[in-house]
């Protein structure tokens, strides 16, 4: 009798070939996971760790410009231009005392000739209020008695008003230090000298960057400690030119960031570093595990030709209009649009969508305007202007710039409206609006303060320069012409400034536009 020779059903068949394809199919998606996916929240974990850096470098870059604007200051002066080539002692006497750099939070101050050799110079303990000797590096770049040539700083500009700046790192103190040439005060040559400006690094400018960028860091002197076997190295943004990143993954997903803030390999460089927990990378992890259970589960249950024609038919493009609106979520862009050649019902889907985000970006695009625009004369409105002065006073707190506020309002406009209507009344207040606007600096700003009134700020002007703007405001408005017969337009003010000793700038301003109007209108009041 002959013996059976077993045979798999057909069902058997499909269903290991099922299960071998499964297998294959989930290694091979494993893999890509791993190689696609996670490599990509580990590049966002890395973007993520060079924002921080960047925040921390950005914001002594800022630390930088607002000590530019000093130095320029000091620098572009005709005083100073004048003792660079007579070294005359009243200048030190009226200009220098310690007042100023307790003023001006300064620790270091150099004034050098043409011949590059130092006139007078001067280091100053903050905290002591009292003169100390310069810090050893310091002590070392000024010894031969000139300005060093060079140092671990960088140089832009090559014209009349080229400028240095960068950190100076000694054995015991980090100084933040911009050097200008000395010119007169139109900025022409020749250059008289160098004027060389500085303040020390100290722990409470560290914990005030800490405070802005929300970034926990050091900065360390150079060592092998903190110099460690580089896994990734990315181009950076910084102070210094040609800076690297250094992104180390440690034990426990712990990140350390570090950059060499002086770009150099000699023990005098800084580096700042960052320790963090790589939360992006540990989550990253999660997902492709979670991600391939989810495959190995749907493997079981569907069929491979179904799984094959959803991913080619329906998933594939979903998964990209899914990409793209977690993309446009994150970003807030929603000009980008979503390409698609398909003639079907997803292609349709597709082209509603992009219909839909064009006609989000135009109403979000108006919405952002209204937001801060009055509606009639397109000039700030009262909240937005109220927003930017309040942005003003903050910023003359902090650095002691000069601020003006000037007050506007058109003279017996009431009447005006009465005689001429309402609308010859709007007219008046764009055409006026206008006017102000074209009369000011690009960087003044001009807003709508309610019904006729106007308000502008004046950043760095004190009163004379707000004077002669108001006046020429004032005679601009005066000689406009109007098509209505015996219409003029004219405009009263009222000016404060921010070295006056006032509570409210606006109530200063107010009150002298009030005086304006008593003293017949048609002018400008400061005093």
């Amino acid at each position: 009798m002959k013996k059976k020779v077993g045979k798999w059903s057909l069902r058997l068949k499909i269903g290991v070939i099922l299960i071998m394809v499964s297998l294959c199919y989930g290694a091979a998606s494993y893999v890509m996971h791993r190689k696609t996916l996670y490599p990509a929240f580990v590049e966002l974990e890395y973007e993520e760790a060079k924002k921080d850096i960047n925040r921390i470098t950005d914001a002594l870059n800022n630390e930088l410009k607002h000590l530019d604007m000093v130095c320029s200051d000091w620098a572009f002066w005709d005083d100073t231009s004048q003792f660079a080539v007579d070294g005359n002692s009243e200048y030190i006497e009226s200009n220098l005392p310690d007042a100023t750099f307790i003023t001006s939070e300064l620790n270091l101050f150099y004034i050098f000739d043409a011949d590059k050799k130092i006139i007078w110079g001067k280091m100053f303990d903050l905290n002591k209020e009292e003169s100390i000797p310069p810090p050893h590096l310091a002590s070392k770049i000024f010894a031969e008695d000139s300005f060093p040539e060079s140092f671990y700083t960088k140089r832009v500009g090559d014209g009349p008003d080229w400028v240095i700046s960068g950190i100076i790192n000694t054995s015991d103190k980090m100084i933040l230090f911009v050097a200008r040439p000395i010119l007169n005060s139109a900025l022409e040559g020749p250059q008289k000298g160098i004027l060389a400006m500085g303040f020390f690094l100290d722990e409470d400018i560290i914990e005030r960057i800490k405070e802005q960028t929300h970034v926990q860091f050091e900065i360390l002197q150079a060592s092998e400690e903190i110099k460690p076997e580089y896994k990734n190295f990315i181009p950076a943004k910084n102070i210094a030119t040609n800076s690297s990143f250094s992104i180390t993954e440690q034990a426990d997903l712990d990140l350390s960031i570090s950059i060499d803030l002086l770009n150099t390999k000699e023990e005098e460089s800084l580096v700042v570093q960052v320790k963090k927990k790589a939360q992006i990378i540990e989550k990253g992890r999660a997902t492709v595990f979670t991600l391939m259970e989810s495959v190995v589960i749907s493997l079981v249950v569907l069929l491979l030709v179904i799984a094959l024609f959803l991913n080619k038919v329906i998933l594939e493009p979903v998964s990209n209009l899914t990409e793209h609106i977690k993309e446009i979520i994150g970003t807030g862009d929603l000009s980008k649009q979503i390409r698609s050649d398909r003639s079907d019902e997803i292609g349709h889907l597709t082209r509603q969508y992009n219909h839909m985000l064009r006609e989000l970006n135009r109403q979000k695009n108006e919405l952002e305007e209204l937001a801060v625009t009055d509606g009639l004369t397109r000039l700030l409105n009262h909240r937005k202007v109220m927003e930017d002065l309040q942005r003003e006073i903050e910023r003359c707190s902090r650095y002691a710039p000069e601020l003006a506020v000037m007050m506007l309002d058109l003279d017996f406009f009431k009447h005006i409206n009465d005689t001429y209507g309402h609308k010859a009344g709007d007219e008046i207040l764009i055409t006026v609006a206008k006017t102000l606007r074209e009369s000011v600096r690009e960087t003044d700003i001009v807003g709508r303060y309610g019904g006729e009134e106007f308000l502008i700020l004046l950043p760095n002007q004190g009163r004379e320069e707000a004077e002669l703007v108001g006046e020429n405001i004032r005679k601009n408005v005066e000689k406009l012409t109007w098509p209505y017969d015996g219409l003029k337009v004219t405009v009263s003010g009222g000016i404060s400034v921010y070295d006056e000793k006032t509570d409210d700038l606006l109530i200063e301003a107010d009150r002298r536009l009030y005086k304006a109007k008593e003293q017949g209108r048609n002018q400008i009041v400061s005093q």
